[in-house]
């Protein structure tokens, strides 16, 4: 008898968001396992199932799936931020200044284990997101609204870029240290809701 031929074993071909997401959560769960340094693009690819090069791809460098990464949690917090729409009348800001404040922080506590992660990963201010230079999707957030407020006569604010991006600061710092501490975290977010109103409302 002849001995019998085994089947070559069938490619999977998934779409390339499917593909790009294992990336990113193989990439996080290493990250988190052995450290920033110790992986490797050839480490994540094998961990994803996917050869080097389909690594390429996606991501020009491991810096690159950091960015994406960074990228990735932004959204999550963008989405809980957005949650509530902008207010009809500039009487409602206030309110809506605080909640927003709040959701921000709560958001970044509720995804601790990538806060933490990504806290512990490279990070060069200013960079970009992908390869088109994409802004942060929180900070583009929170010009947005910024913006909306000062348009609506609620906020009165000079410079909208640079009070965005100092008040960016305030809020992922105030992320840093309410995960660092959850004991401490209502204290955290009252701070924080004071500093943001104290800047944006008259």
């Amino acid at each position: 008898m002849s001995p019998t031929k085994t089947a070559p074993r069938r490619r999977i071909i998934k779409p390339a968001e499917t593909r790009r997401r294992e990336l990113l959560e193989a990439a996080a769960r290493l990250f988190a396992e052995r450290g920033y340094q110790a992986v490797t693009v050839a480490d994540i690819a094998n961990a994803a199932r996917v050869s080097k090069g389909s690594f390429y791809l996606h991501f020009s460098s491991k810096e690159e799936l950091v960015a994406a990464l960074r990228q990735s949690f932004s959204e999550g917090v963008v989405e809980a931020v957005t949650a509530s729409t902008l207010p009809a009348s500039p009487t409602e800001w206030r309110a809506f200044t605080e909640n927003f404040v709040r959701a921000s922080i709560a958001a970044q506590v509720d995804t601790q284990a990538a806060h933490v992660l990504l806290r512990e990963l490279p990070h060069r201010h200013g960079e970009s997101n992908d390869r088109a230079g994409a802004e942060e999707p929180a900070h583009a957030e929170l010009r947005r609204i910024i913006k909306a407020g000062v348009e609506a006569g609620a906020y009165h604010v000079a410079e909208v870029d640079e009070t965005t991006a100092l008040l960016y600061e305030v809020l992922h710092t105030a992320g840093d240290r309410a995960c660092a501490s959850l004991r401490d975290q209502p204290r955290v977010t009252q701070a924080a809701v004071e500093i943001v109103k104290r800047t944006l409302l008259a």
